[in-house]
């Protein structure tokens, strides 16, 4: 279906927010000094600057070029004002959002390409059979498979020591419990980690405390714990990402709206965010502009499900990016260890775990783990 640039036939304030932002950073010369003709173009530059705008209030931070009617005159018109505009590939969007989208994937681009594994695959093994020993089951008769953690213990061997990664799945597929596993494998694996050392978020207060209760309720479901990795996960708190961020009102020109950044980062080892899907562009920004080089980042939730209100869709542009990706040779090594199997059974267990790519071609993110 085709995207029409004419503002609607009741006015939502969109077309006169798009003049006002076209007047107050105004090309050369403005709209009403010039001939007819260029202030015709310049009306719908307008116009498709309200789309976008009144996209963006929806939650929708691109539109496809290809559906917006665009002449070949107006476009070229739109790729001479950056102030306004940002196309990538074929998506036209406002230019905070394509500033936001750039950190945001060299965030994630230098941290994988970063990432080492700081524990042995010995350790990492060992632990992993005693928290969560390898379990499958089979219907006798049907052959069907009734249960099977592979790829519960494969997430937890790629995660073990990543800088970031990705922890998805659909509603009841133990994510929660995954990754309480992990956590606790890391405090197995580096005893002086402490509960203040890890810090639970979530967009929502709601979602904050379900994390924290889950977290705790999981605990009856990792029979290798000991009585100290039991009470590291029960004092773990979970508080909202604008709280993490320590979100004030002071506006955005004058150092805010979040006092923790790059100069006042986070004080973390490990960062996990869950309900990611609903973390918007903004504040996902915010997030890793705060996070300093040594603390991981993970982040737990289901692409296909909870949205943001406002422009988001990053933990989805992730997960279609790592299902694109091939998982690189020396990590495919390192988890068969860490799993005790072999590089041909680690392999499957990792194709069988990916979503089904989109039909989207989008960079790969090489060695996003899922």
């Amino acid at each position: 279906m085709n995207v029409s640039v004419t503002p609607l036939s009741e006015p939502d304030g969109f077309l006169d927010l798009a003049r006002l932002t076209w007047l107050g950073n105004p090309p050369s010369p403005a709209p009403e000094s010039v001939v007819p003709e260029t202030a015709a173009l310049h009306e719908r530059l307008i116009e498709t600057l309200c789309v976008l705008l009144r996209a963006a209030s929806k939650g929708s931070g691109a539109l496809a070029i290809s559906n917006l009617n665009l002449s070949a005159k107006e476009l070229s018109a739109i790729e001479a004002h950056p102030q306004f505009f940002a196309i990538e590939g074929d998506l036209l969007l406002l230019p905070r959002y394509a500033s936001h989208l750039g950190s945001i994937r060299s965030f994630f681009s230098t941290r994988l390409a970063a990432s080492c594994f700081r524990f042995s695959n010995q350790e990492v093994c060992l632990a992993l059979n005693q928290l969560l020993p390898a379990q499958r089951s089979v219907h006798p008769e049907s052959g069907r498979v009734l249960f099977d953690n592979a790829q519960q213990r494969l997430a937890i061997a790629a995660l073990a020591d990543a800088r970031v990664g990705v922890l998805t799945g659909g509603p009841g597929t133990g994510k929660t419990t995954t990754a309480a596993i992990l956590l606790a494998l890391q405090k197995r694996l580096n005893p002086t980690l402490s509960p203040e050392s890890i810090l639970v978020t979530a967009p929502t207060g709601k979602a904050a405390c379900r994390i924290a209760e889950a977290i705790v309720k999981a605990i009856a479901h990792i029979p290798g714990l000991s009585l100290k990795e039991q009470t590291f996960l029960r004092e773990i708190r979970a508080i909202t990402l604008h709280k993490a961020l320590e979100w004030s009102p002071i506006a955005p020109e004058r150092g805010g709206p979040f006092r923790r950044n790059s100069l006042r980062p986070i004080e973390a080892k490990i960062v996990l965010v869950d309900e990611a899907s609903m973390v918007d562009l903004s504040l996902m920004h915010a997030l890793t502009r705060a996070l300093p080089e040594e603390t991981s980042l993970l982040l737990l939730g289901d692409s296909d499900q909870l949205e943001s209100v406002e422009v988001g869709g990053i933990l989805a542009e992730l997960v279609q990016r790592a299902s694109s990706a091939p998982l690189p040779p020396q990590s495919l090594i390192q988890i068969a260890a860490r799993l005790g199997c072999e590089k041909e059974q680690a392999q499957r267990d990792f194709e069988d775990g990916l979503p089904t790519p989109s039909s989207t071609t989008l960079a790969a993110l090489p060695g996003l783990m899922l």
